[in-house]
C-alpha cells in the first residue's frame, strides 16, 4: 500500500500492521462531551464516506468495536490546543483531541486518507500540530473581481480542509455602505448579508473572518468621487513638497487619506460603524500599507515638526481607538513602519504587525526587528498569481519556504498567505490554489517535504493518483522562468499578453529560444488537462481555468515569435497576414471564454479593466487586415 500524500503533511506520522475497512454501516461515534460542532465535523466525515453511516453518540467509557470515535483528552503540550492523534487499527479508528477544533483538523486529516485509498485504510498514527497557530489567506476582492458570495463560500470550505483557519478579504470600495453609497458604485459591491452569511460560514468550519478594509493609502478610488476629495492628502492641489510632481507623475492624487484632515477620522468611524459589527472576529485589518504620499500635501508642515513616521504612527494609534469602539484590535501592514524602527517599540502590545514581501529575495531579516522589539506579528508571503497570466510558482514556494521558516525562527504568531489581483484582477481562483495550499502546509509544518508536494496536490486537490496533474501546473507556471526575463512582482508574459502586436518591446526582448520553450511547456501542460477527469463541478472549472491559463500563455509566445518575423521581413506576405489573422481570431476566442470563466465565479464588477486590455492588443492586430 503506498504511503499516505497528505497537505499538510502530519508532523509525525507512523505505519501501523494491518488495515482498516469500513463501510456504509460503519457509526462515527461521538464522545460524551461533543457538542454541534462535532456533529459537524462527523457530517463531514459522513459525506465523504457516501453519506449513509450512522452517527452516534457514546455514553461514558463505552467503546463500539470497528467504530470510528471521537474522543477528548485532557490538554495535552504535544499536541496544543489545535493538534490531535489519530489512531488507525484494523480494530477501529479513534481520533482524540483537547478542542472541537483539534477534532475537526482530524477529521480533514481522515477525510484525504478516504479520497486517497478508499475503503482499506492503512494502520497509521498521527500525532499532529501546527506550527504557527494563525493560517491565513488574504484575498483580493477589490481590483476588478468581486466573487460571488457562492465562490466564497466554497473558498472557505476548502480552505478549511487543509487547517487554514483565518480568511481576510481586502476591501477598498467594493462594500455597499448606507451612508456612502457612492463608494461601490459600479463595482458590484458586497453586502452586509453577504459579510453576516459568510461570517457565519466560516465560524463553522473554525476559520476566524477578520475584517479589513483599507484606511490609510490606496484610497483614490473612494477620493476619486468629489464628496471625498477634501479628505486627501493631494485633492488636486498638492504644492509643498519639492517631489508633488513626481508624485503626480505616479497618479497618487487622492491615494492617501490626510491625517491633517479631521473629517478623515469621522469618515473613517462611519464605514467602521457600517463595517465592523458585521464581524464576530475581535481582529481587524486597518491596512494602512504604501502611503506614497504622506507628508507631500496637506501633512507636509505637520511631518516637518514630528517627523514623517510620527505623523504616521499617530494615525495608526488614532485609528486604534475608533476601532476599540467597535470591540475590535488592530493590525496592519509593516512597510512604513519598518523605515522607522525607533518607533516599532512604540506600537500598543495588542496591534498585530503583517510583515510582508513577495519575492524569493525579499529581506526576511525583518522579522528579527520584529521579534526584538517585541511586538507581535504575522509574516505574509504571498502566491504571486497577480500581474501573470499563470502564478510565478518557482518565486512564489520560495518566498513562502523562506518566510515560513523566518517566522518560525523569530517567533511569529501567524503566516497569512497573500493573494492579489492588481491590474484588474485577471488572475483566476484556479491559479493561486497550488500557492495556497503549499502556504497551508509551510504554516502547518515548516519542515514539511517539498520534493512531493507538487505529486499530493496533484491527489488532494484534482483527485489525480498518477502525479501527471501536479507536475503539468508546476510546468505551466514555469513558463515565467522559462522566458528568461525576470521582473519583480510581474511575469514578462502578463507585458506581451496585454501589449499592441508588434508595438510593445517586451516581444522583441524575449529571445526566439525562450518563446519555443514557453509555447512547448504550455503545449505540455495543455494535454495533461485534456485528459484529466475531474472528480466535482467545482474542479472542472477549476480545470477549464488552468486549460485557459495554457492557451493564453502559447497565444502569448506565438504572438511575440511572430512580431520577431515581422520585424525582420521587409514585405508582409499573405502568409504572414493569414498569421496575424489566425492570432486574432485565437484572441476573440480566448476574450469569450474569458468572459464565460469570470461570470461563472464571480460578480461581473470591473471585467472592463481586463477586456479594455485585451480589446487593444485585437485593435493592434487588426492593422494587418488588409
Amino acid at each position: 500500500m503506498n504511503d499516505p500524500k497528505l497537505i499538510p503533511e502530519p508532523q509525525s506520522l507512523k505505519r501501523m500492521p494491518g488495515v482498516y475497512e469500513w463501510t456504509a454501516r460503519t457509526p462515527i461515534v461521538l464522545a460524551p462531551e461533543s457538542l454541534q460542532e462535532d456533529l459537524f465535523a462527523a457530517a463531514l466525515l459522513q459525506n465523504a464516506f457516501g453519506g449513509k453511516n450512522p452517527i452516534l453518540k457514546a455514553t461514558p467509557d463505552e467503546h463500539i468495536p470497528g467504530a470510528i470515535h471521537f474522543r477528548y483528552v485532557e490538554k495535552s503540550e504535544r499536541l496544543g490546543p489545535q493538534g490531535y492523534l489519530l489512531v488507525i487499527e484494523p480494530k477501529g479508528i479513534t481520533l482524540s483531541a483537547s478542542t472541537a477544533q483539534g477534532i475537526f483538523y482530524g477529521v480533514q486529516t481522515l477525510i484525504q486518507l478516504v479520497n486517497q485509498f478508499g475503503k482499506r485504510l492503512p494502520g497509521l498514527s498521527i500525532r499532529d500540530f501546527p506550527d504557527f497557530p494563525v493560517r491565513g489567506v488574504y484575498h483580493d476582492v477589490c481590483r476588478g473581481r468581486v466573487p460571488k458570495l457562492q465562490t466564497l463560500l466554497h473558498l472557505v470550505e476548502e480552505l478549511a480542509s487543509y487547517k487554514i483557519n483565518m480568511l481576510q478579504l481586502y476591501v477598498e470600495h467594493t462594500f455597499s455602505f448606507r451612508k456612502h453609497p457612492k463608494i461601490g458604485r459600479g463595482a458590484s459591491a458586497l453586502l452586509p448579508e453577504d459579510m453576516l452569511r459568510l461570517d457565519e460560514h466560516c465560524r463553522k468550519y473554525h476559520i476566524e473572518l477578520v475584517p479589513s478594509l483599507q484606511s490609510f493609502g490606496h484610497m483614490s478610488k473612494i477620493t476619486k468621487w468629489k464628496e471625498y476629495r477634501h479628505l486627501a492628502e493631494d485633492d488636486g492641489q498638492l504644492k509643498y513638497h519639492p517631489e508633488a510632481e513626481m508624485a503626480r507623475r505616479r497618479r497618487l492624487r487622492g491615494w492617501t487619506l490626510s491625517p491633517a484632515v479631521p473629517q478623515v477620522y469621522d469618515f473613517l468611524d462611519e464605514l467602521y460603524a457600517e463595517f465592523l459589527p458585521l464581524f464576530s472576529s475581535t481582529r481587524f485589518n486597518v491596512c494602512c500599507d504604501e502611503t506614497w504620499d504622506l507628508g507631500w500635501g496637506k501633512s507636509y508642515e505637520i511631518a516637518k515638526r514630528r517627523g514623517l513616521g510620527r505623523v504616521y504612527l499617530d494615525h495608526i494609534l488614532k485609528i486604534r481607538r475608533l476601532a476599540a469602539k467597535y470591540g475590535k484590535t488592530i493590525m496592519f501592514w509593516g512597510d512604513i513602519i519598518l523605515k522607522y524602527p525607533e518607533l516599532i517599540p512604540k506600537i500598543p502590545k495588542d496591534t498585530i504587525l503583517l510583515n510582508w514581501g513577495y519575492e524569493k529575495e525579499h529581506n526576511f531579516s525583518t522579522c528579527a526587528a520584529f521579534k526584538k522589539a517585541g511586538v507581535q506579528y504575522y509574516v505574509c508571503p504571498g502566491t504571486s498569481s497577480w500581474n501573470s497570466i499563470f502564478p510565478r510558482m518557482d518565486n512564489a514556494c520560495a518566498n513562502i519556504l523562506r518566510f515560513a521558516r523566518a517566522g518560525k525562527r523569530f517567533s511569529a504568531s501567524g503566516l497569512l498567505n497573500t493573494d492579489w489581483g492588481n491590474g484588474g484582477h485577471y488572475n483566476l481562483l484556479s491559479f493561486s490554489w497550488h500557492g495556497l495550499l503549499y502556504g497551508a502546509e509551510k504554516a502547518w509544518k515548516v519542515a514539511a517535504k517539498d520534493d512531493s508536494f507538487d505529486e499530493r496536490f496533484g491527489l488532494q486537490f484534482f483527485g489525480d493518483p498518477s502525479g501527471r496533474v501536479g507536475k503539468a501546473v508546476r510546468r505551466l507556471g514555469n513558463t515565467n522562468l522559462d522566458i528568461g526575463l525576470p521582473r519583480r512582482n510581474v511575469s514578462v508574459l502578463m507585458y506581451i499578453y496585454f501589449e499592441p502586436f508588434a508595438q510593445g518591446e517586451w516581444q522583441y526582448k524575449a529571445s526566439v529560444r525562450n518563446l519555443k520553450k514557453v509555447l512547448r511547456s504550455a503545449q505540455k501542460a495543455r494535454e495533461v488537462f485534456d485528459v484529466t477527469k475531474p472528480s466535482s463541478r467545482a474542479r472542472r472549472q477549476d480545470l477549464a481555468e488552468c486549460i485557459f491559463a495554457a492557451d493564453t500563455t502559447m497565444h502569448t509566445a506565438k504572438k511575440a515569435l511572430l512580431a520577431k518575423r515581422l520585424r525582420r521581413t521587409a514585405k508582409i506576405d499573405r502568409g504572414i497576414k493569414d498569421e496575424i489573422s489566425a492570432l486574432r481570431r485565437e484572441l476573440k476566442h480566448l476574450r469569450r471564454r474569458f468572459q464565460e470563466l469570470w461570470f461563472a465565479r464571480n460578480r461581473r464588477s470591473e471585467i472592463s479593466i481586463t477586456l479594455k486590455k485585451i480589446d487593444r492588443a485585437l485593435v493592434s492586430l487588426a492593422k494587418y487586415r488588409h
